[in-house]
C-alpha cells in the first residue's frame, strides 16, 4: 500500500499537500486556543518554496516523514565559502626631522612605531638631519633639495616652502576628519595658501617667564604677580643677585628677548604693502627703540644679566647636560646660578629634562611693558606637510594617515606628558597630562589665547603665505645688527636699532 501512495504522488499532487500543511499550520493557534489546557499537538512545518526544492530531490525517501508525521522544527544550515582576507602590500613610509636628541627623538621613535601597531603593512622611517634647534640653517636646503629632485620624504615637519608646488593639499582629507582650525594653534599664514590648507599644525610655540624656587626661597623673595611689570622685573632682579648668582638672564636671541619686546610695544618686522622696515614703529602707546634699550640695558646699564663672556661657564652645564644646536647657547638658565629667565613653553619637556631635578623650579606669565602695559609674544608656527608625490608613488592615503597621526589623540597624549613640543590641539592644554608635565603649566592655556590675539607672527614675515621672499634675509640682516652689535658686543642700543632698520631696508628693495 506504502508503495501505491508512493507513486500517486506527482509533483502538483505534493504541493498540495504541502500548501495543506500550510494552512493547518495557520489554524494552529486557534485550534490551540479552543482546546484549553489539552496538550498541543506539534504544527506541521511551514515548508517554503526552497524547502520543497529540496524535498523533491530526495522524495523518495522523505515524503512519507513529510507528508504523514508532523515535524517539530526544521534547521536549514547554509554554509557560505569565504574568501581568505587580502593581505594588504607591505608599504615604506618616510618622515624628516630635526629631533635628534633626548625626548625629543624618543618623540619621533613612538610617532613611528605607534602608526605601525595601526598599520601593520606599513614601516615608517626616520630620517634625523641636521643637528637639533637650527632648522632654517642646516635641515631646510637638504630636504628642498630632495623635494625638487623626487626623492623627498613622505611627510616632512617643521618647514614652509614653495606649498603649492611641493606639497599635497589637506582639503579633501581633512573634511573626513571633522577637522576645525579653531581648535588647534593655527595661522593662516603657516598653514593656508588662498583659503586651502597645506600643512597642519605641529605645536605651540611661545614664551614666558620662568623662576628658580631654590633660589627665591633662598633669597626670601616672593614669586611676582601675573601682572608684574619690567620695571618690577629689574627690582626683584637686584634683590636676586648675589656673587655666584645672576638675578636675569637676557637672551640675546628673538625667543622669549628681543622680538618679544617688540611685540609688546605692538611693532611689526616689516611693512609687508611698502616692503618698509617697521620694527621701529610701536602701536597703541608702545615704544619699541626705549624698550629695546631697556632690554639691552639688562647687562649693559644694571648688570643684573651675566655679559656673554661670562656665560661660557653657564652654557657648560647645558651641553654636559645634554644640549646640542640652540639649545647649547641659550639656556643658560638651566645652569642652576640664574634666578629669573625666559622660559620656552614649546621645548618644557627639554627643559625638564636638562634641570634632571637639580633644582625646582616654575613657569611665570611674562613682564609688561612700561610704555604699552601690554605683554611680548612672538609665536611660531610650524608644520605637518605631506609630499606631493604620493600620489604618484601610490600610498597617498597612508602617507595622510601618517601625518595626520600627529595631532591625533595618542600622539596628543604623549606630547601632553612628555612636552618636547606643546601639543598643537587645545583641548591638551588643561588636560591633567599636560598641568603636571612641569611646573607652572596652568597658567598656559590662558596666556597661549592671549599670545595668539596680540603676538608678533613670525610666519607673517619670514616664510608664511604672503611674506615677502627676502624675508629671511631681511631677518638674517637685522639680527645681525641687534644681536651681535648691541646685544652681544654692547654697543649702543638707539645707534645700532636704527643701523638694524636700514639694513632691513636694503634687503627687502632688492629685485628678485
Amino acid at each position: 500500500m506504502l508503495g501505491e501512495r508512493r507513486r500517486m504522488f506527482s509533483r502538483r499532487g505534493l504541493l498540495r499537500v504541502l500548501m495543506g500543511s500550510t494552512a493547518l499550520a495557520a489554524a494552529g493557534p486557534l485550534l490551540q486556543a479552543c482546546a484549553g489546557s489539552a496538550p498541543a499537538a506539534p504544527t506541521p512545518q511551514v515548508i517554503t518554496k526552497e524547502v520543497e526544492r529540496v524535498v523533491t530531490q530526495v522524495v523518495e525517501r522523505t515524503v512519507d516523514r513529510v507528508v504523514e508525521k508532523p515535524v517539530d522544527r526544521v534547521v536549514e544550515k547554509v554554509i557560505t565559502a569565504t574568501a581568505a582576507p587580502q593581505v594588504k602590500a607591505p608599504i615604506k613610509l618616510t618622515i624628516s626631522t630635526d629631533w635628534n636628541v633626548g625626548i625629543r627623538r624618543k618623540t619621533m621613535e613612538f610617532w613611528a612605531a605607534e602608526f605601525k601597531k595601526e598599520h601593520p603593512n606599513v614601516t615608517v622611517e626616520v630620517w634625523h638631519i641636521g643637528s637639533g634647534g637650527m632648522t632654517q640653517a642646516n635641515y631646510d636646503p637638504t630636504i628642498q633639495t630632495m623635494l625638487l629632485t623626487g626623492t623627498g620624504p613622505t611627510v616632512i615637519t617643521e618647514m614652509w616652502w614653495r606649498p603649492k608646488e611641493v606639497y599635497a593639499n589637506w582639503d579633501s582629507y581633512l573634511k573626513g576628519k571633522n577637522f576645525k582650525k579653531e581648535d588647534y594653534w593655527w595661522s593662516e599664514y603657516a598653514h593656508e595658501v588662498d583659503g586651502s590648507i597645506y600643512s597642519i599644525p605641529f605645536g605651540a610655540y611661545f614664551s614666558g617667564a620662568s623662576v628658580n624656587l631654590d633660589l627665591f626661597e633662598k633669597a626670601g623673595a616672593k614669586l611676582p604677580p601675573k601682572d608684574w611689570g619690567f620695571d618690577e622685573l629689574i627690582k626683584l632682579a637686584r634683590q636676586l643677585k648675589t656673587t655666584d648668582v645672576w638675578g636675569y638672564e637676557r637672551t640675546t636671541g628673538p625667543y622669549g628677548g628681543w622680538a618679544d619686546r617688540l611685540a609688546s610695544e605692538g611693532a611689526e618686522f616689516y611693512n609687508r604693502q611698502t616692503l618698509k622696515s617697521a620694527i621701529q614703529v610701536g602701536r597703541d602707546g608702545g615704544d619699541p627703540v626705549k624698550m629695546f634699550a631697556d632690554w639691552w640695558g639688562l647687562v649693559w646699564k644694571e648688570g643684573i644679566a651675566p655679559k656673554p663672556a661670562e656665560t661660557a661657564a653657564l652654557l657648560q652645564v647645558a651641553r654636559s647636560a645634554g644640549a646640542t644646536g640652540g639649545l647649547a647657547s641659550s639656556l643658560v638658565w638651566v645652569s642652576g646660578k640664574i634666578a629669573m629667565s625666559w622660559f620656552p613653553f614649546n621645548q618644557a619637556g627639554v627643559v625638564k629634562e636638562l634641570v634632571g631635578g637639580r633644582f625646582r623650579y616654575q613657569a611665570l606669565w611674562p613682564p609688561k611693558s612700561p610704555y604699552s602695559g601690554r605683554r611680548g609674544y612672538y609665536t611660531n608656527f610650524s608644520y605637518i606637510s605631506v609630499n606631493k608625490d604620493v600620489g604618484a608613488r601610490g600610498h597617498e592615503a597612508e602617507a595622510f594617515d601618517l601625518g595626520y597621526f600627529w595631532i591625533d589623540d595618542k600622539m596628543g597624549k604623549f606630547q601632553a606628558e612628555n612636552i618636547p613640543v606643546v601639543p598643537p590641539h587645545r583641548k591638551w592644554w588643561n588636560s591633567p597630562e599636560f598641568l603636571k608635565a612641569a611646573p607652572g603649566m596652568e597658567s598656559f592655556s590662558e596666556m597661549a589665547a592671549e599670545a595668539l590675539k596680540t603676538g608678533l607672527d613670525s610666519s607673517k614675515y619670514l616664510s608664511g603665505t604672503g611674506s615677502s621672499p627676502l624675508g629671511f634675509e631681511w631677518y638674517q640682516a637685522v639680527a645681525k645688527k641687534i644681536e651681535d652689535r648691541a646685544l652681544i658686543g654692547g654697543e649702543d642700543p638707539v645707534a645700532t636699532f636704527a643701523a638694524a632698520v636700514a639694513e632691513g631696508d636694503k634687503v627687502l628693495a632688492k629685485k628678485i
